[in-house]
């Protein structure tokens, strides 16, 4: 008797000692054995399938779902796994409280991204002067890796420390520096929308919170470095408050007169010492121009007159030509001095004239 040709219609009472899953035989007692359960049977009853669907197609959905399992979820999940363990440590300092710190090379290279980021974006060189303006990184656009560090160490300081930038500072620097860049804050937005890798407009504007932070913890470590000593108070204290003692003596300058004209210094040593003096310090000494002028009249109508005496005290030339120079004269003065009059007729006739042509034009 095969196990194809007999099916029983009923399961048995007990399971056969011996017996393994799926009903597969074994050496029993008597004659009761099961049939193996073919592929169909493990599509509809092992498997479950929905009523109204194919099993096949069911059973290929599944294998599908296991295999993306295994191909794109599994294997993430390991490697975020085994990268925690494998991280470098890129930086490590001792805390007087806190103990040993550290920054692995993930943090850094982070740090590296969000901050190029900032310092490329449109104003972000100026929303930070502290740091981009005054020389305290070589590039900001391309950081080398001891600013990186640098940088990424000044954060871990200042949040230790305590530093906080409010929402409306950092708001402020944007309206200021960053969005006027954009032409406003449209474009500002869809701008950085587009910059996926440090997560869009959020992820800029808390790269640049961070940065402000920085800058601010630099500028307070600036002025915890340059608190005086008790000494250096107390010396500029004395130098902006300077006292002075005099001591002087009274005396008669009558009788010192003679003794001061004896040592007068000669003419040509006094112009020679005011020749040394600078222009502004020589004009002190000089006094308001003045003329003096010889006046010689000379009736010139009268027939009689003398002009001995002004040809005596200037003396004319030897080739002097009367006539010449007074037809230069003439001509130099004689429509200023030799005009005539008009009479009041004369100067009266143009309006007559106007009134004239007035009337005869009506």
């Amino acid at each position: 008797m095969s196990s194809k040709s007999r099916k029983h219609s009923s399961p048995p009472a007990r399971t056969p000692q011996g017996a393994t899953s799926h009903g597969q035989t074994k050496e029993v007692s008597g004659e009761l054995e099961y049939q193996v359960p073919s592929e169909h049977d493990f599509l509809t009853d092992e498997l479950k399938t929905p009523k109204g669907r194919n099993p096949l197609v069911y059973a290929f959905l599944v294998l599908l779902l296991i295999f993306l399992t295994v191909i794109f979820i599994l294997p993430n999940s390991a490697m975020r796994g085994w990268g925690a363990h494998e991280d470098l440590v890129a930086i490590e300092w001792t805390d007087p409280v806190e103990g040993l710190q550290q920054l692995s090379v993930s943090d850094v290279q982070s740090a590296r991204l969000h901050y190029e980021t900032v310092f490329e974006t449109r104003g972000g060189l100026f929303a930070v002067a502290g740091l981009t303006l005054t020389g305290f990184l070589e590039d900001p656009t391309h950081l080398s890796d001891l600013d990186v560090l640098r940088l990424a160490l000044l954060e871990r300081r200042s949040q230790e420390a305590g530093i906080h930038v409010s929402d409306a500072e950092l708001a402020e620097r944007l309206r200021t520096y960053v969005i006027p860049q954009y032409g406003g804050a449209a474009n500002y937005t869809s701008r950085l929308r587009t910059m996926s890798h440090i997560g869009g407009v959020r992820g800029f504007e808390e790269s640049l919170r961070r940065l402000i932070r920085i800058e601010r913890y630099l500028q307070l470590e600036a002025v915890a470095a340059t608190v005086p000593t008790l000494s250096d108070v107390e010396t500029a204290w004395k130098n902006a408050h300077r006292e002075y003692r005099f001591q002087w003596a009274k005396a008669v300058v009558a009788n010192y007169a003679d003794e001061a004209r004896a040592e007068a210094p000669t003419d040509e040593g006094l112009e020679e010492w005011v020749n040394g003096l600078s222009t502004l310090r020589k004009s002190q000494f000089l006094t308001k121009q003045r003329f003096a002028a010889e006046v010689v009249g000379v009736a010139v109508g009268s027939e009689d007159r003398d002009v001995s005496a002004l040809t005596e005290r200037f003396p004319r030339p030897d080739d002097w030509d009367d006539d010449a120079k007074a037809r230069e004269f003439y001509q130099a003065y004689y429509f200023k001095r030799y005009t005539r009059e008009k009479s009041r007729r004369a100067r009266s006739r143009p309006n007559r004239t106007r009134r004239s042509t007035g009337r005869s034009t009506r």
